[in-house]
């Protein structure tokens, strides 16, 4: 089982979009998929299908088989829930006085047989993160081609190596651009700068940019079943082949 961790310095780069596609994009090449919702934000499901409405989620109810809501597009799901005030404090204390709950939990739906599990996390250094990255296989830092994000690097990888490096299923990370304008000279210099960066491991597809991403959000669609000849679903296709590429060898 792979565990695939989407990570990001700030809000705003489509991290959660990402996530939401890339575990559409396994099951539609044959693999069993379980997307999990880290983020308080509770998002991940607007993505997936699931009822706005639906409060439930495995803060209140634990990560099992039995928080698990399957997707209209065939993705299984746990979803955070509808979680805020006194419950979400008292919820991350539990996770920063248990670092390895995560782990636990996702050992222990090992027997569903899950080939990928994808972890969408919250912005920033988080205990949501921490316990991702001490479960994770790989992690992708998500990014924007501008120069607040390339600033942003080197201490997200800070933290993958404090909290991923121990982690005995890690393997690698990498940095993915999104949201690339198509035209835009300095969206083209700062990933120049990152390929050209020896420190930094950038994944070898740049997300562009599409409007039909927000469109297909609002139908609760995967932006590759909303659009599937735009590049941007091109893009996140070539993504997922290149995922199974890294993970599978």
């Amino acid at each position: 089982m792979q565990v695939i961790t989407l990570m990001s310095a700030k809000g705003g780069v489509g991290k959660t979009t990402l996530a939401g596609n890339i575990a559409h994009g396994l099951h539609r090449r044959g693999y069993r998929t379980l997307a999990v919702d880290l983020d308080p934000q509770n998002a991940l499901r607007l993505h997936l299908g699931m009822d706005v409405a639906d409060a439930a989620g495995f803060v209140r109810e634990g990560l099992s088989r039995n928080v698990l809501f399957t997707s209209p597009h065939g993705v299984y799901f746990a979803p955070f829930g509808d979680v805020q005030g006194e419950d979400l404090a008292l919820f991350e204390t539990f996770l920063a006085e248990n670092p390895d709950w995560l782990a636990k939990s996702v050992t222990a739906l090992e027997p569903l047989g899950f080939d990928y599990v994808i972890l969408d996390t919250p912005p920033g250094p988080n205990v949501y993160l921490n316990q991702a990255l001490a479960t994770t296989s790989m992690a992708l830092m998500v990014v924007l081609a501008d120069a607040a994000s390339y600033a942003t690097v080197p201490q997200a990888f800070e933290l993958i190596e404090k909290h991923a490096r121990p982690n005995p299923r890690y393997r690698e990370s990498f940095v993915v651009i999104n949201q690339q304008p198509i035209n835009g000279r300095l969206g083209h210099q700062v990933r120049n700068a990152l390929a050209n960066d020896r420190e930094i491991p950038l994944a070898p597809v740049t997300v562009h940019r599409d409007a039909r991403v927000g469109m297909a959000m609002a139908y609760q669609q995967p932006v590759v079943q909303y659009a599937p000849s735009a590049m941007v679903s091109l893009d996140i296709e070539y993504l997922v082949d290149w995922l199974v590429d890294q993970t599978q060898a």
